[in-house]
């Protein structure tokens, strides 16, 4: 599906999740079907997989520009927030993390 054919399909006429998926980033199921394809299945940071009776991975958004950036689990999507989504803290995190390896 794409742009020109959600804006013909009343937004009543969506699937809850569509609805939500479209609202909140633009997107709709198909899309998120896609990007899981992309991902072979997994978060686009650990690669873990969830089982079936959990949660789906969750869309990672630029909070500044709306763009969807790929689909995570909840921890490494909660990690990226806790460090504001600012390269420059992860890049640090990573260092401080790998100077403990040595």
């Amino acid at each position: 599906m794409d742009d020109n054919d959600i804006e013909r399909v009343p937004v009543r006429k969506l699937s809850e999740r569509d609805y939500r998926l479209y609202v909140q980033y633009g997107i709709v199921e198909g899309e998120y079907e896609d990007l899981l394809v992309e991902q072979e299945g997994g978060c686009a940071i650990c690669h873990v997989t969830p089982f079936p009776d959990e949660r789906k991975l969750g869309v990672d958004h630029n909070h500044r520009t709306g763009k969807v950036r790929g689909l995570l689990c909840g921890k490494c999507n909660s990690g990226l927030g806790l460090f504001l989504d600012d390269p420059d803290l992860l890049r640090t995190a990573a260092k401080y993390i790998e100077a403990d390896l040595l």
